[in-house]
């Protein structure tokens, strides 16, 4: 019964937290820019994101190998 109820708080703690978390942060809207933010390339050197804004449009795929 102990357990239970430790159980009990332990998941209402965890709703709680992650409701509370989610609704502190909003999101981009549709059709806002992206933040400026600056890379290193393969080969080194620093890009920027404002500096493709006029050139061609631009895709962001952060990938990760896990």
């Amino acid at each position: 019964m102990k357990t239970s109820i430790q159980l009990l708080v332990l998941c209402i703690f965890i709703f709680g937290y992650s409701f509370i978390a989610m609704s502190g942060t909003d999101g981009p809207e549709i059709g806002e820019d992206a933040p400026d933010f600056v890379l290193k390339s393969i080969d080194g050197k620093e890009v920027k994101l404002s500096s493709f804004k006029s050139v061609k449009p631009v895709v962001l795929i952060f990938g990760s190998c896990t």
